[in-house]
Order: structure tokens, then C-alpha cells, then sequence
């Protein structure tokens, strides 16, 4: 079988493997199936499955065409994962809600896919108003580092406020003997695994994790991502007065080092066989 990954042309000579998917790929090789990374749109490389996998908040329309070509592709339809697109959550003036809030990035990673991919023009206008941000000494939203709990929005400084990417949200965390909780369901086709991470701080991340186990998905987040179009990729939720909260959604989710954490290689073996599944419902 040959499977390709339909990726960014600004990906081409980079590190591939600090994705999820080329970590999947060597256990699709490992079981005998070509991988065939494809950068950009300008040829068509034929496979039995497709991935659409540009690392992007917003996947260009040229993208999503390219992807229509292919008869079997993950993901075709997924194309906008902002926090506006994808949050239940968002705060704004008047709405009521007077709970803690938390600023975050609207954009994917905080920006970071776009400072890379987004194009020479849109790299440069990026870079112009980050200087001139630090020049006149107002916050950035470089990354979850950045991201701030306020105990309602009022609190919210107006210069971090009117940031043009930032997102202000309802700060609804999952805690438990001090620590607070987020539950990670990485998913390829029907094969999910979930993990919880447990953190000192309130924006947890596999970079400030003390400890990673293994849970059970629930099953509205599994239903809700089969209602949002994804085939592939992350949803990160925590669980709010026995409630499932959507946080996050990343189709191009990164591999960060997980030696530390076993229990990341077994989860991932399963989920490499989803593909399989995956291409099996509908042949």
C-alpha cells in the first residue's frame, strides 16, 4: 500500500520526524507500505490513502482541491482549527460570565505554523510587529509559556486584550490534589488512545508534565470528532463539573522526546493500525 502525506512546500527539507504522523509512518514501513511525503500542490503523486496534513490554522483552498483529488484522504475536510472555530467557550463584553478567563493564542501553537509557513510577505509583517510589541513593552502570544489565567476578564490587561491573535476564554480546569489535569485523545481513523497529564501549573503541556497515564477517551469527544470531520489528529479536553471541555484540536500534532513516558510507544503502535481500519470502511 502506499500512503501519502500531503504536506505544506514549505515543509520540503525539514525535520519531518518532529511529527506524529512520521512516527506512525515508520510502523506503516516497519509493516511493509510505502510512505510517500508530497510537498505543495504542482504534482500529483498517486497512493491508495492520503493524509492532509498542512501546518496551518487555516488550510488554503488549494490544499483542500489538491486533497479532493485523492479517492480515500484524512482529514479533507478538516480546514479551520482556530479557538473561534472550535471553542464553546470564548468570552466576550457583556456576555454574563464572570469566572476566571484565560488568554490564549487563536492561531495553532500559538502562531508558530504561520511564522513558518505563512509566507514570506506574512513572516515579515509578523516579525515588524513583534519588534515594535517589545519596543513599547506589550505582552506577546508566542506560545502556551504566554498563556495567563486572570480570575475574570475584567482583570485582563487592555494591551493583552487587543492583542490581534489573542483569544480570551472561559477557564474551566480540571484539578485534583493540587495539580491540575488535561486529557490528550490522539486518534488515526477508529484507533484512540487518551492520555492524562498532570501538571503544577494551569496550562499543562507535555513540556511540564510530572506524570502521563493512560485513560479511556470519552465518548463525547470521540463523537464530537467524528461531527467535526476529523479522521486524524488530537483533541485536548479536560473534565469540568463531570463534563468533557474541548480545549484544543490540532490536526498536525507534533512528537515531542517521550522516552520518559513508555507508555506513549504502546499507545502509538495501536493507533498506527487505525489507518488500516480507516481505508478498510471504505473499500
Amino acid at each position: 500500500m502506499k500512503i501519502a502525506v500531503l504536506l505544506h512546500e514549505a515543509d520540503r527539507g525539514r525535520d519531518l520526524g518532529r511529527y506524529h504522523v512520521f512516527q506512525l509512518a515508520q510502523i506503516w514501513q516497519r509493516d511493509g507500505h510505502q510512505v510517500q511525503p508530497v510537498f505543495g500542490t504542482g504534482s500529483f503523486v498517486a497512493a491508495d490513502v492520503a493524509i492532509l496534513h498542512i501546518d496551518l490554522s487555516v488550510v488554503p483552498e488549494r490544499y483542500l482541491d489538491f486533497a479532493a483529488r485523492y479517492r480515500h484522504c484524512m482529514n479533507r475536510d478538516v480546514r479551520d482549527i482556530r479557538k473561534s472555530a472550535i471553542s464553546r467557550q470564548a468570552v466576550q463584553p457583556g456576555d454574563g460570565w464572570d469566572g476566571a478567563v484565560i488568554v490564549k493564542s487563536e492561531l495553532n501553537c500559538a502562531g508558530a505554523p504561520e511564522r513558518v509557513n505563512g509566507g514570506g510577505w506574512r513572516r515579515a509583517r509578523e516579525s515588524l510587529r513583534r519588534a515594535g510589541r517589545r519596543l513599547l513593552g506589550r505582552p506577546e502570544l508566542r506560545g502556551p509559556a504566554d498563556y495567563r489565567v486572570f480570575p475574570n476578564r475584567a482583570a485582563v490587561p487592555p494591551e493583552l486584550a487587543a492583542h490581534p491573535d489573542a483569544f480570551i476564554e472561559r477557564f474551566l480546569p480540571e484539578t485534583e490534589n493540587g495539580l491540575y489535569h488535561t486529557r490528550s485523545m490522539v486518534f488515526v481513523g477508529p484507533a484512540r488512545t487518551c492520555q492524562l497529564l498532570r501538571a503544577h501549573e494551569p496550562v499543562v503541556r507535555v513540556g511540564n508534565a510530572i506524570a502521563i497515564e493512560e485513560c479511556e477517551p470519552h465518548p463525547d469527544m470521540v463523537r464530537l470528532s467524528r461531527e467535526m470531520g476529523y479522521d486524524y489528529g488530537k483533541f485536548d479536553y479536560v473534565m469540568h463539573d463531570g463534563a468533557p471541555v474541548l480545549i484544543d484540536a490540532n490536526k498536525t500534532t507534533g512528537s515531542a522526546d517521550m522516552v520518559r513516558f513508555p507508555v506513549i510507544g504502546a499507545m502509538r503502535e495501536r493507533r498506527a493500525q487505525g489507518l488500516y481500519q480507516w481505508l478498510a470502511e471504505r473499500s
